[in-house]
């Protein structure tokens, strides 16, 4: 039991020295190493720190190289590669690609600036000359500039005389102005004023005529609702002699009756003078009493003879006051194609009439303006011929002229039957244009158409 422990104890004794070799070997081998690498390490740093500060001797040659080409220090190599070579194409284009560099670049710009300053030298020297020259020339005009300078002091003097003379008469002009102005701005104020006074005097007229306008046209339409002229007889026939073809009226001297007067004559049973039908017509001959008138017959009805007590009425001729007329168009009173316009003022001036307004008989234009006073318009015919335009005009004007003012429109022939006037024979013009059916065939009386003629005898 005792040697079995010692035998391990001599194995593990063994064991512990082998080991223990073994760790000194290592240990040996392992600090050569570390020595020879320390070594390394120190060789390395030495050459580390030469190529450090030959690096850094570059540098600052590098960086001195940049300052004196101009270039920052610390610029980017490729950058200063770029811009070096972008300067020297650019400065030094001219030279050959194996001497482009900033030497040949340099000594260029010199040679270049070395004759550019000879040539301002030269310059320089001409500018001189011609300085010298210029001082001679300029010596030269001085009395010429001398004269001159004189002239611009009276041209001067001259100028401030005129301005002077123009700020007079602008100071003038503007006091004109302004009394203009004045003057225009009290006439404004006063046309102002009047204008509104006009304006205000003019919508009291358009009132005034709309009102006026309204009446009428009530007026226009009661006229034209009537049934009835609601004209009353002038007198009446108080004797007649049918022997003679006279007649007696009741009206004389008294009641300013005029010789030639003429009368329609219609039935005592018609009461509306104006709507009666006409039974005949008598012409006033002569004065035979205050109230008693002699009378001849120049149209009848032997079927329906005038007798004692038919009335008698004219549309131009009313006791005591004179009847206005307005005539208008075509007066052909005898239908012979041409214009009895004075006839028909004639006729109404003799019935005691008034004739307000009338187509001139030359131009066609109106002569005379009708009134609401105005009792007819007296119309003709509407002539459609070229040279009848005025006539045409002023037939249309009097016609609305005489709607608007309630002036009664009636017809030449109504006018010339109410008035118991009977027109000549008609003419015929003998002519080129003339024909046949011009010239109607009367007709032949009947026996009972004829009358008697006897002796005039007085009532």
């Amino acid at each position: 039991m005792a040697a079995r422990q010692d035998q391990t104890l001599h194995v593990a004794l063994i064991v512990f020295a082998i080991l223990l070799v073994l760790f000194a070997g290592f240990t040996y081998y392992f600090y050569k190493q570390y020595s020879d690498t320390t070594q390394q390490l120190e060789a390395m740093t030495t050459d580390r720190n030469e190529q450090r500060s030959a690096a850094g001797n570059r540098q600052d040659e590098i960086q001195f190289l940049r300052s004196t080409m101009g270039f920052d220090q610390f610029a980017e190599r490729q950058a200063v590669t770029d811009q070096a070579k972008e300067e020297l194409d650019r400065m030094g284009g001219t030279l050959p690609e194996q001497k482009r560099n900033y030497r040949e670049v340099l000594k260029l710009i010199y040679d270049a600036n070395e004759q550019t300053t000879a040539a301002l030298n030269t310059a320089k020297n001409s500018i001189e000359d011609l300085q010298n020259k210029l001082d001679e020339i300029a010596a030269g005009h001085k009395a010429e500039l001398d004269q001159l300078a004189a002239d611009k002091a009276k041209i001067e003097q001259a100028a401030a005389a005129a301005r002077n003379q123009f700020a007079q008469a602008r100071a003038a002009l503007d006091a004109s102005q302004k009394k203009l102005a004045d003057q225009l701005q009290k006439q404004t104020t006063e046309f102002d004023a009047e204008r509104q006074s006009l304006v205000a005097a003019r919508e009291a007229a358009e009132t005034e005529s709309r009102d006026r306008q309204r009446t009428i046209d009530n007026f226009l339409r009661d006229r034209t609702e009537e049934e009835f002229s609601f004209e009353v007889a002038d007198g009446e026939i108080i004797w007649v002699n049918q022997a003679n073809n006279t007649v007696w009226i009741n009206l004389g001297s008294a009641d300013a009756l005029r010789r030639q007067v003429t009368f329609s004559v219609y039935d005592t049973e018609d009461t509306d003078a104006g709507k009666a039908e006409k039974k005949g017509a008598i012409e006033v001959v002569r004065m035979t009493g205050e109230h008693m008138a002699e009378c001849r017959v120049t149209a009848d009805d032997p079927r329906n003879p005038i007798l004692p007590g038919d009335y008698i009425y004219s549309p131009t001729w009313h006791e005591g006051r004179p009847q206005h007329f307005a005539l208008t168009g075509v007066i052909d009173m005898n239908g012979n194609g041409k214009s009895d316009l004075q006839l028909a003022l004639d006729l109404v001036e003799l019935n005691g009439g008034i004739v307000d307004a009338y187509p001139n008989p030359e131009t066609g234009a109106q002569e005379g303006e009708m009134t609401i006073g105005t009792r007819y318009l007296v119309f003709g015919d509407r002539s459609e011929k070229a040279n009848d335009a005025g006539i045409r005009q002023t037939w249309d004007d009097m016609h609305d002229r005489a709607n608007a003012l309630g002036v009664e429109l009636i017809s030449l022939t109504d006018f010339m039957n109410q008035m118991g006037y009977k027109p000549q024979d008609r003419a015929v013009g003998l002519g080129v244009n003339t024909t046949s059916s011009d010239f109607r065939p009367r007709p032949a009386p009947g026996r009972s158409d004829l009358r008697p003629r006897v002796p005039y005898t007085a009532p």
